[in-house]
Formats: C-alpha cells, structure tokens, sequence
C-alpha cells in the first residue's frame, strides 16, 4: 500500500482532532480519521503548485478570492479557548498549510459561489479544510469519503450513488451540493445558530438537539459551548473558526496566501460514453495525477458502463479536452480484452481471473443473465490496476510469464494479451498447431 512521504504525512492530520468513537446519525467524519495510506506520495506531489510567493503590498486586486471569501465571513465569535490552540496548530508548520491550500484552490471558486448562492456564511466553504484538508479520496476508519466526509448511509440519503464502479461522495460538484443542502436543514432545525447546525453536521442533529434539551431541562444556557457533546464535535466548530480566522488575517500568523482570483479551476465536460480517465489524460496531453485528482469518483478510473461519464478537467485544458474527445474512436476511450468462453466457464471465474467484477462483463457484453456458452466471445474492460493489468506490467519491457490454464488456445491467449498467434509461436518458438500442456509456460511480450 502506497504511503505519503514523511513530510506530508502531517498534512493529513492537520485539521485533525483525536481519535473517537464511530459517527452518530449518519454524520460526516473530520479528518482525524482519514488513513495516510489513499494517495501515492509521487502522484500526490504532482499535483501542487509551488509555494506561494508573497503578494505585493497595496490595494487589494478586485479578481481576489480571499477578499471575497473574508466579505462573506458572518459566524460571530467564539470565546473558545480551543480556538487559539487550533490556530497555532495549524500554523505551527507553514510548508504543511500552503500544501493543504495548494489543494483547495481547485475548489474553493466553486464551492464558495454555491455557498454565496445560498446566502450562507462563507467560513462554511473551509469546512473542508476541517472534514479532509481538500484530499478529494480522503477516507475515514468509519468508512466516510470525500472532500466532505460522507458516510454511505448518509450519502445515499443525499443521493450520492455508490457502487463497485463509482463513488458520488468524491465528486467535487455532487458532494458540495450534498453537504450545502445537509447544512441548510441543520440551520433551519436549530433556529438559524449556525454553531447548532455544524455541530449537527459533525456529530448528527439528534445528538445536538438531545443536549440542548438536556441543558434546557437543567435550565442551563444552550449555547454551543455549554453543551456536552463529546470530544470530537467539541473540537469541530473552533476548528473551523480557526481557519476562519487564519485565512481572516493570514499575515497575523506569519503566512501569505498565494494570489487566486474569482474564475473556476475546473470544469465539467460530458464525455457522452464510457472512458479511461488516464487513457484521456494521454491523449488529452492533461497531467494524469491531476485528472485523477479531479475525477476520484471513479473506484476503477474507469467511467461506468451506465454513467454517469462526467470528467472534470482543468479550466486551462478545456478546449483541448475537448478536441480531443471529439476525437476518440471506441478503442481509444478504454482497453478491452476478448475471451472465448470455454466448456465449464463461469462468469464469476472469467470475472475473478480478469480482475473485475460479474456485473462489468453482463453490462459491458449486454447480458441479461449469467448463462454464457462456449465459444461466445466476451468483451472485457481492462481495469488499471486490475490483475491483468499487472500480468501486463510484470516488467520494464513488458515481459509476461503465462500459466496454461484448462481450454486455453493460442488465439485466447493472443486475444487476452493483444497480441497475434504468430508472435506467440515466435517468441516461445512453438508451432501453431503446436497443443498446449497445462501449466506450460509461455512468453508474452504485451509492448512489442
């Protein structure tokens, strides 16, 4: 499993808290939670920008995100004292704190618009400077994903689709949409205290609204800093005034915050039918890490058979994106492998052997049901890093070692590996009416 290199390891801790037990009533998890283990440490760095440079004095430019970010600032303050604490915590390290908005600059025009159209507080588009430090596959032990940290009960519950091919809760555009209207009935549940309500998001409304009751049952204030909530929750609203205040006055905390205007740093483009996120990245000449970056909906980089086939693209690249896709023959937009089903196949073994799912083979071949029958050519998609991708990957030159298997045929193999009978008979100098042994060994250069 890939790990980041030491240096960034703290970043996912940055807006961390300690550990605590599972999330109440379906809430989103903060950041202490997320596993250091998602994101391949040279992928990851791929995908910053340098170090801001330090702005120049006077006016402030009218394009500037941060102004607008701070004229919409309106949670009052919060006489907190973990507040303070957060504020020299995540300041402590400053390289720690550009690399965390190195990665919130893809988003933060976008969700601050859709913040702003709902008349909301603007600290609300940091919350995931809180949830995730912006790592768009970020995951928790308790299983929430995304730039928001949902769970998949409670994605679903926002229509935030889930399966073997795709995970709505790391689409950027779909989860803020989530997250926004999740906040928007908290807000509307507790009265309009927004406090109430991120507390609510954090640790669940019902767990909120039973300890203002309960306060209110002792005839005790029910402000949020006089409920009893645990640990956890108690940390997450000074949490995210701390960033607050950070991103307020960054220059209070010896920071300076890279220049960045209004425009949106990524966009949606339709890709019409089923493609390899990287293959496009290739032909698109976009860097591939960043394309993954953007479009980590996608479990398998694949867009699924059914869609959605929605890519996310840098701003700067979309006319070229989409001259390429304009493009795109079938064979360009995803690898595909051909098996000849032999006597005693089962779709669950092809699918096994192939390192993909049952129901990628039915949709992929238009199956009904599970009854194949021999001779039937089955089109499979080729997973990255699927088992047969890593077959094909076993070396620098592309050398494959392959394993007879009961009912194969130089043609199966040939198709398999996408290459011809002939190269195979050469390459292991074997006739082609030569019978195969099981378990005879065969060289397959899949790069030749």
């Amino acid at each position: 499993m890939n790990r980041l290199i030491f240096p960034l390891l703290s970043l996912l801790l940055l807006a961390g808290c300690a550990s605590t037990s599972s999330k109440q009533e379906n809430a989103p998890a903060t950041s202490a939670e997320i596993s250091a283990a998602h994101i391949n440490a040279g992928e990851f760095a791929s995908i910053l920008l340098k170090k801001p440079a330090p702005t120049q004095s006077g006016s402030t430019p009218p394009d500037d995100l941060w102004a607008r970010l701070r004229s919409g600032f309106d949670l009052p303050e919060l006489d907190n004292d973990r507040v303070a604490y957060y504020e020299k915590h995540f300041t402590r390290n400053p390289q720690n704190f550009y690399t965390m908005v190195n990665r919130a600059q893809w988003f933060l025009p976008y969700i601050l618009t859709e913040v702003e159209k709902r008349g909301y507080p603007s600290e609300l588009a940091l919350l995931p400077a809180v949830e995730s430090a912006f790592i768009t596959d970020a995951k928790s032990r308790s299983s929430a994903s995304g730039l928001w940290q949902f769970i998949p009960s409670t994605g679903k519950l926002y229509n935030l689709e889930q399966d073997w091919w795709y995970d709505g809760r790391r689409d950027p555009m779909l989860s803020t949409q989530a997250a926004l209207k999740f906040l928007g009935e908290l807000e509307q549940r507790f009265d309009g205290d927004w406090f109430h309500a991120i507390a609510g998001y954090n640790a669940g409304g019902g767990t909120v609204q039973n300890a203002i009751r309960k306060n209110q049952g002792k005839r005790k204030p029910t402000h949020f800093n006089d409920l009893s909530l645990r640990k956890e929750t108690r940390d997450y609203v000074p949490k995210l005034i701390a960033f607050r205040n950070i991103f307020l006055k960054p220059g209070h905390y010896g920071l300076t915050l890279p220049k960045l205007g209004n425009a949106q740093q990524f966009v949606r483009l339709d890709a019409g039918s089923q493609i390899d996120v990287a293959l496009f990245a290739q032909k698109a000449g976009i860097d591939a890490p960043t394309m993954r970056f953007l479009n980590s909906a996608y479990r398998r980089h694949i867009t699924p058979p059914d869609g959605p086939h929605v890519l996310y693209v840098p701003t700067t690249t979309l006319k070229k994106s989409k001259t390429t896709l304009a493009g795109l023959t079938r064979n360009d937009r995803l690898q595909w492998a051909h098996y000849r089903v032999k006597k005693g196949d089962a779709l669950g073994r092809i699918a096994t052997s192939h390192g993909v799912s049952v129901t990628a083979i039915k949709q992929s071949n238009q199956l009904r049901s599970n009854l194949i029958h021999p001779g039937d050519i089955l089109l499979i998609p080729v997973i990255p890093g699927s088992t047969m991708i890593a077959r094909a990957q076993g070396s620098s030159n592309g050398k494959v070692t392959h394993h007879v298997r009961q009912g194969d045929t130089l043609w199966d193999i040939a198709q398999q590996y996408g290459v011809k009978v002939a190269q195979i008979s050469e390459w292991n100098r074997i006739s082609k009416s030569n019978t195969l042994r099981l378990g005879q060994k065969l060289t397959i250069y899949t790069r030749s």
